[in-house]
């Protein structure tokens, strides 16, 4: 065990003079939810991803509570890895993911376009994306008209998007065809998301589509 991970590091620098260490230099995250009278993340010098590693679980812990069956629960709970299951969770490990974006630079490569329709859902999407993690990756799209100045919407791309009874058939379809004909979009990689991101996290329908609507405008 000295050989590996944080023990071999502090090991390596506090060599056998050390057997105890204080807390802050090595103070595991759940800490801050089974004894959080000792929690001071002010104090804290080398963090502990105990439990759930950030990088393995990237789903809601609203869809985990919701989706994860039975018998996996019952096998990850086995070795205490069902901490993401928490919402505390995603609180604490918040700063290892800002981090994990930043150096990743994904704006380089994709564009998250977040769709809405009107000033209502323009102020629910506004809230989301201020407390996004990587904020320069997501572009507010409009399905009608721009609730900000220059701002993107479908019908720039596809004229008929001006008639509302052709924005209710296509309804966010239109976005995935609007940014198909966006001549000036080169990076690798596209995604969309809603302002009802987070009110749909539970939800596990697929997408469904009416091809007979679509199929005019793919051509």
């Amino acid at each position: 065990g000295a050989h590996e991970v944080d023990q071999g590091l502090f090991r390596y620098f506090f060599g056998d003079r050390a057997t105890q260490l204080p807390m802050t230099l090595n103070a595991q995250r759940t800490v801050q939810w089974r004894a959080p009278e000792l929690w001071d993340h002010t104090s804290v010098a080398l963090l502990h991803n105990v439990g759930v590693k950030p990088e393995t679980s990237w789903s809601s812990y609203q869809y985990l509570n919701k989706f994860r069956d039975y018998n996996t629960r019952s096998a990850l709970a086995k070795s205490d890895l069902v901490d993401d299951e928490r919402l505390e969770y995603e609180a604490s490990i918040k700063p290892w993911r800002e981090l994990y974006f930043d150096l990743a630079s994904f704006a380089k490569f994709v564009t998250l376009f977040s769709i809405y329709h009107d000033s209502g859902s323009y102020s629910i999407l506004e809230k989301h994306l201020a407390a996004a993690l990587n904020r320069d990756v997501y572009v507010p799209l409009s399905l009608t008209n721009a609730s900000v100045p220059r701002g993107l919407t479908t019908k720039e791309f596809i004229p008929a998007m001006a008639d509302k009874v052709q924005q209710l058939q296509l309804s966010e379809f239109a976005a995935i065809l609007a940014m198909a004909k966006a001549t000036w979009y080169i990076k690798p990689w596209i995604g969309f998301t809603t302002y009802s991101e987070t009110r749909k996290s539970t939800w596990r329908e697929g997408v469904s589509l009416d091809w007979v609507k679509c199929e005019p405008y793919l051509k």
